[in-house]
């Protein structure tokens, strides 16, 4: 038997006839499997909604609520849709067996049932279940990696592109020297990010973490500075750091700054108002390291904080001059901090008198 995420699985047993949930029961146990007894269909959805089984042995025929009716129910949860439902039904039950298979069933296991038959298509059901979530986890991660590696570069590449707009104007070779030193840094990051792609595919493939130093916030802060400095300018926006230089946080360094304080940076520029401020700071609280960075941009609603880091729910806004973007900037800098052992909160108004965001990130203080 094969565990799912390190637990036994639990499966639900919807039967009336009690002969049937004490042979049923012992066998799965037996089996290493965790059980939990429903006999009527009423009982089966409330239980299933609170449980989230793995599995759902249901009786085609039981009091308060049938079957078929039960399973389309059960089917129409959220929680419950990738979950495998068996029915346990009688030859004479056949023909609303496959009524079953319309709403939602998996297969069904004919009355008098054979003890072996039972396990083996429990196992089956499962494992099934179990490969399609490692295959689903497998494609998510990709997805995400394929994310951060388009949603990253844009910040250095855009830098890079601006410098090379300002070079076009310089008046003199001495005056264009002065802007190698961003298309460096811009170049140097981008490439950074590609290495840090291919580092976290190793992580994923191997189980390991990322290599995280102790490295001066203060430092990383003006590198990130030098990336998206012409975003800031274009909107006339100043960008206010109070960070102390003695801070040291332990990171990764390129994810850090590509993809925690350049999307940090660049969603206050993008959501503030031209001629505002965005206010960066840091302090130490409890051993840790807070960095905070506020703006006074339009704000967030309820609705959108509520649902800011799931990645399944991505919305993409447009900035005050329509600027765009693509929403996934906040899961990946969730994602990146909790790498570091870290924590992320962020607070948001729309209120006219007061409007604007701030995050506050938690980071394991570093030794100088």
């Amino acid at each position: 038997m094969k565990t799912i995420d390190g637990r036994q699985p639990r499966i639900l047993i919807a039967d009336d006839t009690q002969k049937n949930v004490q042979v049923i029961g012992t066998v799965l146990r037996r089996e290493g499997y965790q059980i939990n007894v429903a006999s009527n269909g009423e009982q089966a959805i409330e239980l299933a909604s609170k449980i989230t089984p793995d599995l759902v042995l249901l009786d085609i025929m039981m009091p308060g609520g049938d079957g078929i009716e039960t399973c389309k129910i059960l089917k129409g949860m959220e929680e419950l849709k990738t979950v495998p439902i068996l029915f346990i039904s009688a030859k004479s039950e056949l023909e609303d067996v496959l009524k079953g298979f319309r709403v939602g069933a998996s297969d069904y296991i004919a009355k008098p049932f054979n003890v072996q038959e039972l396990v083996a298509r429990v196992n089956t059901h499962l494992e099934n279940k179990l490969y399609r979530e490692v295959i689903e986890k497998q494609n998510f991660e990709h997805k995400e990696l394929i994310h951060i590696l388009c949603h990253d570069l844009t910040n250095p590449i855009a830098g890079i592109m601006g410098i090379l707009e300002l070079l076009e104007e310089a008046n003199s070779l001495e005056e264009a020297k002065d802007f190698f030193k961003y298309l460096n840094i811009g170049a140097r990051n981008a490439y950074e990010i590609i290495e840090l792609i291919r580092k976290m595919q190793v992580i994923e493939e191997k189980k390991i973490s990322l290599e995280l130093e102790n490295l001066n916030l203060y430092d990383l802060f003006e590198e990130s500075i030098n990336i998206i400095h012409i975003k800031a300018k274009d909107k006339n926006i100043e960008i206010k750091r109070e960070i102390d230089k003695e801070h040291f946080v332990v990171v990764d360094k390129t994810s850090f700054i590509n993809s925690i304080l350049n999307n940090l940076l660049t969603n206050a520029i993008k959501f503030s108002h031209s001629g505002s401020c965005i206010e960066v700071s840091s302090h130490l609280e409890d051993n840790n390291v807070v960095l905070r960075v506020r703006d006074d941009g339009i704000g967030m609603s309820k609705e959108h904080l509520e649902t800011l880091f799931n990645e399944s729910k991505v919305i993409s806004r447009r900035g005050t001059e329509g600027e765009k973007g693509t929403g996934y900037g906040m899961p990946l800098i969730k994602k990146f901090v909790h790498e570091y052992g870290g924590d992320i909160s962020v607070s948001s108004s729309e209120d006219e008198k007061d409007h604007g965001t701030e995050v506050r990130i938690v980071l394991k203080l570093g030794q100088k």
